[in-house]
């Protein structure tokens, strides 16, 4: 795990001073929750960044998506932190400026590769209401493709 996340682990008053600035700092939009935070300085990660000063004094750098991730988890009953060398939070929605809840997993460094590449999701027809399984993965995406229904066959934004 990762000094940052060890931090933000044990720190439950810097956990949640975070998410309410997350909560602040970001906007709805189709279904997302998106960040207003830059993304990382070295333009590497296109993640929304947070900064914040920890209890040992030292500024240090987090992943908003992280952040939500960490509450989402604890509030599962995690008494640690999950492996961050065998687990990365997954955005279900492919947005990497999401930090809504609902959208993040955690996934195998595998599976979430295989996940990022040429899927079109689980949705439901705008013309019919019926949710179909586009996604072939075994934890669902989420996305929206112009289409014909296979239930009503009328036109349609999956």
């Amino acid at each position: 795990m990762s000094t940052a996340n060890m931090f933000l682990w044990d720190d439950a008053a810097l956990l949640a001073s975070m998410l309410v600035d997350i909560r602040e700092r970001s906007v709805e939009r189709k279904g997302c929750r998106v960040s207003g935070y830059a993304v990382s300085e070295s333009g590497v990660t296109p993640y929304p960044v947070i900064k914040r000063k920890c209890r040992d004094g030292k500024s240090r750098k987090f992943y908003a998506h992280h952040v939500v991730m960490m509450d989402k988890y604890k509030r599962t009953g995690a008494t640690a932190m999950w492996d961050t060398d065998l687990f990365q939070v997954s955005h279900e929605c492919h947005n990497p400026k999401c930090v809504n809840a609902e959208h993040l997993e955690l996934l195998s460094a595998e599976a979430n590769r295989a996940k990022n590449i040429h899927c079109v999701g689980h949705v439901a027809c705008t013309a019919c209401g019926v949710r179909m399984r586009v996604c072939k993965h075994p934890t669902l995406c989420l996305t929206t493709v112009d289409s014909i229904c296979s239930s009503c066959e009328r036109p349609c934004t999956l």
